[in-house]
């Protein structure tokens, strides 16, 4: 997994620190990013591309904060190629594969929307 890198690159992107899912209960924070690392295919009997989908969450209303910052980071992610990461593996390529209806999360009182990638990344 290219976490560190992709972490960096949305950080950089939109100037808020992304969250993993699943990692807090609550945020207090409007908008916030969550990053979902999701399954991996397999290819040629080995570990293949993995599915990342990207939630951004704001306060109920307008959808348009959530679509600017779900573009900067599609941008950045397309213009990342082999972007070495701190944790030891590299981000290869990122393909979007994506980008959800209009969300009501009913957890944390959002909208949302998510963009999906395919990532491919391996061991520094």
């Amino acid at each position: 997994m290219s976490r560190a890198a992709v972490y960096d690159i949305v950080k950089t992107a939109t100037g808020y620190d992304p969250w993993s899912s699943n990692a807090v209960d609550s945020i207090d924070e409007r908008p916030f990013i969550i990053l979902r690392w999701e399954e991996v295919e397999r290819q040629f009997g080995l570990k293949g591309k993995e599915r990342l989908s990207i939630w951004v969450h704001d306060i109920p209303g307008d959808y348009g904060r959530i679509l600017s910052i779900l573009d900067l980071i599609k941008a950045a992610l397309a213009d990342a190629v082999h972007v070495a990461g701190a944790d030891g593996h590299t981000l290869t390529v990122a393909d979007w594969a994506g980008r959800s209806a209009d969300l009501y999360d009913d957890g944390y009182k959002t909208i949302t929307k998510y963009d999906s990638y395919d990532i491919v990344a391996r061991k520094t």
